[in-house]
């Protein structure tokens, strides 16, 4: 497992430079348009893992590189388990570097006041909005990737697997949307209760650790699936 999280980053290295300007450019845009509004850790975190990790999955797939890999000192199921272990790895970063842009906005924000163009959305340090948005963007992106990779593995329905980052963001702008308009409280009462509870550091502690346990579990049984398809392949 470890050899094939090597590789992996080995890869992602050769990007870096890009990805790193990607993430400054993308950063700077969000924060001079919404300030410091906590939600800039999941419009950043969120794409960023998707530009630093599918090219690499579909440079695998075109260069047929899951066969030459075979000749490596590697089993099937060590392939798939470094692979899913080095996407956890990404995803977690990207996730930081959403909570650095958060946390360099509320600064510059500070010594710059009045510099976003959506006045409203420039508040103080929201701990618990980021311990909320933390969480729900890593839980977001983590059942994305197990949605992803099992077809990827197994190399079915290619052409379906390719819509699935696209279908989660179109997702995504939907439940925003929908978090924004809908009173909870009258419609889904538990959800509103659980909202109400995440204003809290406690309560975001509490909910942040449930929806991560839960995206990490999905994950599990998403690499356990990836297996047993990757098993069946024929290389």
């Amino acid at each position: 497992m470890k050899t094939m999280m090597l590789a992996d980053f080995l890869a992602l290295a050769k990007s870096l430079p890009k990805n790193v300007a990607l993430w400054a450019l993308l950063a700077t845009g969000i924060c001079l348009a919404a300030g410091n509004a906590t939600p800039i850790i999941l419009l950043t975190g969120f794409p960023m893992s998707h530009m630093v990790l599918m090219p690499m999955l579909l440079r695998d797939q075109r260069r047929d590189w899951v066969a030459f890999r075979q000749a490596l000192p590697l089993s099937r199921a060590n392939v798939v388990a470094g692979r899913y272990a080095s996407i956890a790895v990404v995803v977690a970063g990207c996730v930081a570097l959403g909570v650095a842009a958060y946390t360099t906005a509320c600064i510059v924000n500070a010594v710059v006041p009045g510099l976003p163009l959506v006045r409203h959305f420039a508040v103080g340090f929201d701990a618990a909005g980021v311990v909320s948005f933390a969480a729900g963007t890593f839980a977001l992106t983590i059942a994305m990737f197990s949605v992803l990779l099992p077809f990827m593995f197994a190399d079915s329905h290619r052409k379906l697997a390719s819509y699935i980052p696209f279908a989660f963001m179109l997702a995504l702008m939907g439940w925003i949307y929908i978090f924004r308009s809908m009173n909870f409280d009258a419609f889904l009462p538990l959800v509103g209760r659980i909202v109400v509870a995440a204003q809290s550091l406690g309560g975001a502690l509490v909910v942040g650790g449930c929806v991560t346990a839960a995206a990490l579990a999905l994950y599990v049984v998403s690499e356990r699936a990836a297996v047993r398809g990757y098993a069946t392949r024929d290389l």
